[in-house]
């Protein structure tokens, strides 16, 4: 898609790298997903002329279009139905949520403005959510929102603010241009359809081009202990890492990076070993580790908790018998024209293991089989009693497993998201390993752990999207200004 004819046009030049800066109030934002969108926004508010880099071709919005949850605490959703919460509320229980540090500015900041600066903000863009529910991962206050139209209607809403001459779709960033002083000047660029480059200068520079979540490679040295889990991408295909690689290449410090986002509620898809199998059961089955035990609350697929039990037991399978299925396996990888697979087709293509007993389909997964069948036993029991076993606060719904044959699959741990990523002060601005600002770059959304990577301990959250929001008008906003604090002004 041609760059759309503005200032620059294409090939700008302006003044060399080590000359004056040729448009002193322009900023370039890099990944036009719902930070850098917000960044582009927020900078323009601040009067600076933008220029919105997106990669993809097609498509705005990045990891937002498959998130749909956002965090607030003090909402007016909250306050309608009957839910007291508030910053100071938020705070305390934020340990037991992320494992976060309550003094960090970032996460006093988050909490103090994730209601004015983020919620009112897009309720006045037009902006909606329905009734509060309560965080599976941790908290007592129901304040995760989801949006009325999932994320794609959050992605709409801040395109819609952004002239479509501002954002330079299918134009990938190559990487960063400094002056004689170290300064950040501008972004080498190239047309992913026509392969042309130029070069694009300005006064600063926001990068927010997501997380490394799709490179499974960069997620196992950032988490040793995944090596040798199964795992699937459950994250946005272009995060890949590109804006980590720039940034460290420049000298940038990363933090927290070990905080990856990991659930565990699918398997894997036969056609891609790689991507997420949809799993068709009406209610959670019973998943037992190498040594044929239960250990977890296997309803609870959608809490972060859970995921990082199955890797902490190296793994876990799935056990159920044809009773528990309710359809076919299904998954969205588009690499294949069968996406639908019944289990004949995961036993026959050895994603999923068959015994026309629980000792058999022990044997079968090399797991012990006299601990296998007591485990799925002792469930069945607990679902016939209708009653809560160590595991699980209640079976309500739950069915047993109790009529062969048995199959099981393994659990495969999926990569969503990353809370941590390169460090940023409280203003967005990139820190270098020494600690000194890197002048004129900034970074804001998953690229930093939402909103700077010191905003979560060990333990992510659900309704991130909130954060991201935050950090990318904070790196915009302070990206525009920056020319003002060089000539001796303030930034609030």
């Amino acid at each position: 898609m041609p760059v759309p004819s503005l200032e620059p046009a294409r090939g700008d030049t302006g003044a060399g790298p080590t000359q004056p800066d040729p448009v002193p109030n322009r900023v370039i934002v890099i990944g036009a997903g719902v930070a850098g969108m917000s960044a582009a926004i927020e900078a323009r508010a601040a009067g600076a002329q933008v220029v919105l880099l997106e990669r993809d071709a097609d498509t705005v919005g990045g990891a937002a279009n498959q998130a749909a949850l956002m965090l607030f605490s003090g909402s007016t959703e909250e306050a309608a139905a009957g839910i007291e919460d508030s910053p100071e509320q938020l705070l305390a229980e934020w340990p037991a949520i992320t494992g976060g540090d309550v003094s960090d500015e970032w996460v006093q900041r988050f909490a103090n403005a994730n209601i004015p600066e983020v919620h009112d903000w897009l309720a006045g863009l037009g902006l909606g959510w329905g009734p509060p529910v309560l965080d599976p991962s941790g908290g007592d206050t129901p304040r995760i929102h989801m949006i009325s139209g999932g994320g794609a209607e959050l992605v709409d809403v801040l395109h819609a603010q952004l002239p479509p001459e501002v954002i330079w779709m299918g134009v990938e960033a190559l990487g960063l241009e400094q002056d004689a002083t170290g300064r950040v000047t501008g972004v080498q660029w190239r047309d992913v359809e026509t392969d042309e480059v130029g070069t694009v200068r300005g006064r600063g520079v926001v990068v927010a081009t997501g997380g490394f979540g799709w490179n499974l490679d960069r997620v196992r040295e950032a988490r040793p202990d995944l090596e040798g889990v199964v795992l699937t991408r459950a994250s946005w295909s272009g995060a890949d890492g590109n804006g980590l690689e720039m940034l460290t290449g420049l000298g940038a410090a990363t933090q927290n990076l070990a905080a990856v986002g990991l659930y565990a509620h699918a398997s894997r898809c036969p056609s891609d070993a790689t991507v997420e199998m949809r799993v068709p059961f009406q209610f959670a089955v019973p998943w037992v580790d190498p040594a044929g035990q239960r250990f977890v609350d296997e309803s609870a697929m959608n809490d972060l908790r859970t995921a990082e039990a199955v890797v902490d037991h190296q793994a876990a399978w799935m056990v159920f018998d044809t009773n528990t299925l309710t359809g076919a396996f299904t998954c969205d990888d588009g690499a294949d024209a069968r996406m639908s697979y019944t289990i004949t087709d995961m036993v026959d293509d050895g994603f999923a293991a068959r015994g026309d007993s629980l000792d058999a389909l022990g044997q079968t997964i090399d797991v012990d089989s006299s601990a296998l069948s007591a485990s799925i036993e002792a469930y069945d029991r607990a679902v016939y009693a209708g009653e809560g076993d160590t595991f699980r606060s209640s079976v309500q719904n739950a069915q047993p497993v109790d009529e062969p044959p048995y199959f099981a699959m393994p659990v495969a741990v999926s990569v969503a998201k990353m809370f941590g990523g390169v460090d940023v002060d409280i203003r967005g601005r990139v820190l270098a390993v020494d600690g000194r600002v890197i002048p004129g770059l900034y970074a804001a959304g998953e690229l930093t752990g939402m909103a700077g990577g010191s905003l979560v301990g060990d333990a992510g959250f659900t309704g991130s999207l909130s954060a991201v929001v935050l950090g990318g008008r904070v790196a915009g906003e302070h990206a525009a200004r920056d020319r003002i604090a060089r000539y001796g002004g303030v930034l609030k």
